[in-house]
């Protein structure tokens, strides 16, 4: 028969052992005992103590470091089993890129810098950028000082011509009347002699018939002379008329066109809507008072709000990455909290230069919204573009496993479970994961960065 602390502890494994330990404890300290039967009350009491000592350890070893144990039927040993680990699997990445663009419009109304023989042209004045305009407001006045004083000279240059012109055909008008009396003075005088000459020659003396001829032939070729002189002076007139006329004419046609330079100066809106200031390259910012602006130059656009778009860069680095289709999420830099779906509709084919003080290339992107908003958008406003790709079926490592480059000193490292370091190649990654190239194999186990 066995006895109160020969019974077997509900706890295996330590916990047991160490209950067992506890209780014949009082069997060494039987001496201290005090009760009628000392050794058996003592030790049954101190067999107690022990099962809730047991009892305590095994909360204690099931509570710490959240570990499972298993028992084995046929034995006292307890298993512990491994903690979960890292591992190189294959799987799906999920990567995002955010792409930095703009808003701007298929269809506006470009206003440039009127060719007016200025170079340069200076801005007097200009609209602000994004204001509203309707039909013939002034968008930009430039510096027509110097237009003005031309203009006056050729005011006078025209002037003077007019006079010209007009003095020589006065000159010419009363020489032409002086030839044309003469000439029909002649014609009187060689109308009488051909009068005279026509009496018969029987009716007076040979010799007044023969000066009657004779004065006819003066007469006749007198009068031819004068007519030779008339049609000259006619053909000079017209001659030197047709040239002060044509001075006077150029003169006028200059002076007209430096007055619509002067008006071409000042640039209206052909129609009502918000103005787009456009930028100053040389200043890298948009248009302000001061600035010189060269014919041709686009200066300001109208933009026809209905044809929104989102053009984005994509530099070249990460070339290959975007494709048309692709669905994105855009938000308005100024306005974060709306977000709007759209779809790549284009990928430049050539990479540009940014600008000429920088050497990074990017393709152009067009990005078409599945909806637009007026009242917010503008054209010129920036725009963040999150395009979230899939690449299924690749060999993944966990970000949290990785060492990066800045923190082991220039190469990206992998922690094995050993607590070894391997070096990787890893290319694309997304917020959990990053696809390994080289390195490692899959099914290798990791342990967490220190990093």
């Amino acid at each position: 028969m066995k006895k109160d602390n020969d019974s077997v502890t509900p706890f295996p494994g330590y916990a047991s052992r160490l209950s067992w330990a506890l209780g014949f404890f009082p069997w060494k300290a039987s001496a201290f005992a005090v009760t009628p039967e000392p050794r058996i009350s003592a030790r049954r009491i101190l067999g107690r103590i022990g099962m809730l000592g047991s009892l305590c350890c095994a909360v204690l070893l099931s509570a710490f470091g959240g570990v499972s144990y298993a028992q084995d039927p046929e034995s006292d040993t307890v298993n512990v089993e491994e903690p979960s680990e890292l591992l190189v699997q294959r799987g799906t990445l999920r990567p995002r890129m955010i792409l930095t663009g703009e808003l701007d419009t298929r269809e506006a109304v470009y206003l440039n810098v009127p060719n007016v023989d200025l170079w340069p042209v200076s801005i007097r004045w200009i609209i602000e950028d994004g204001e509203s305009v309707d039909e013939g407001d002034i968008v930009v006045e430039f510096d027509n000082s110097q237009l003005l004083s031309t203009y006056e000279d050729l005011e006078i240059a025209a002037y003077d011509a007019e006079t010209q012109l007009q003095d020589e055909a006065a000159r010419l008008a009363g020489e032409m009347a002086k030839a044309g009396f003469e000439h029909e003075r002649l014609k009187a005088t060689a109308e009488k002699a051909r009068i005279d000459a026509s009496v018969p020659e029987n009716l007076r003396s040979p010799r007044e018939h023969q000066m009657a001829q004779l004065a006819l032939q003066k007469a006749t070729l007198q009068l031819e002379q004068q007519e030779a002189v008339l049609k000259s002076l006619q053909e000079s007139s017209e001659s030197s008329l047709g040239i002060k006329r044509i001075d006077f004419e150029k003169a006028v046609a200059a002076a007209k066109r430096a007055a619509d330079s002067i008006n071409q100066l000042t640039i209206r809106a052909e129609r009502s809507g918000i103005v787009i200031v456009s930028e100053n390259w040389r200043e890298d910012r948009t248009f302000k008072p001061g600035d010189n602006a060269f014919p041709g130059m686009e200066i300001a656009r109208l933009p026809d709000l209905s044809t929104l778009y989102v053009r984005a860069r994509l530099f070249d680095v990460d070339d290959g990455r975007l494709e048309a289709g692709q669905v994105v999420q855009a938000r308005l830099d100024a306005f974060p909290e709306k977000v709007y779906r759209g779809v790549i509709r284009e990928v430049a084919e050539a990479a540009d230069q940014r600008s000429g003080r920088s050497q990074r290339r990017y393709f152009n992107v067009v990005v078409e919204l599945d909806e637009t908003d007026p009242e917010q958008m503008l054209p010129g406003m920036s725009v963040q573009i999150l395009v979230e790709e899939e690449m299924a079926d690749v060999l993944l490592v966990p970000r949290s496993a990785v060492d990066w480059p800045e923190t082991v000193g220039g190469e990206t490292r992998v922690r094995l479970a050993n607590g070894q370091l391997a070096t990787v190649t890893l290319s694309e990654c997304d917020a959990f994961a990053c696809i390994v190239a080289e390195g490692v194999v899959e099914g290798t186990r990791l342990a967490p960065s220190e990093g």
